[in-house]
Parts: structure tokens; C-alpha cells; sequence
């Protein structure tokens, strides 16, 4: 059987947008580092970006400037 690599995922200098008109950013300047083999929660008032960390991390929200690093395999709840 095959072992998975767990995943690391790192943002540096990050600016995502969730409109496509890149008017204002859901992140901004976003520098994190996630380690492999670990669990994070991720909590804030409404509005905050955690979806926006979610929707970069899996490609869904263009970005404009910055480094988004996903490597290894990952998983969400």
C-alpha cells in the first residue's frame, strides 16, 4: 500500500480576491506557514477570510500577487 505525503502549505505576501474585477482583496498580504502532520483550526468574526484561506488553498479564488505553496496531499472538515 501506498503511503501519502501529508501536506504543507505555505503563503507568503498573498493577495486573493473572491470578485474576478480584482477591486478589493479578501486577503491581503496573507504570510502563513502550515506545518505537515499537524492539525490547525482556523476561527474569526464573519467576513474575516477563513473561507478565503480555504477557497485559496484549493484554487477556487483568483489571486493577484504573492506565493501560494500546497504540496503533499491535505485535507478539510
Amino acid at each position: 500500500m501506498k503511503r501519502f505525503e501529508t501536506g504543507k502549505i505555505i503563503f507568503e505576501n498573498f493577495n486573493g480576491y473572491w470578485k474576478k474585477d480584482l477591486t478589493v482583496p479578501s486577503l491581503k498580504n496573507i504570510n502563513l506557514h502550515f506545518k505537515n502532520s499537524t492539525y490547525y483550526g482556523i476561527t474569526g468574526k464573519v467576513g474575516s477570510g477563513k473561507s478565503g484561506l480555504l477557497g485559496a488553498i484549493l484554487k477556487e479564488i483568483p489571486y493577484y500577487s504573492g506565493t501560494l505553496l500546497v504540496e503533499g496531499s491535505i485535507s478539510y472538515v
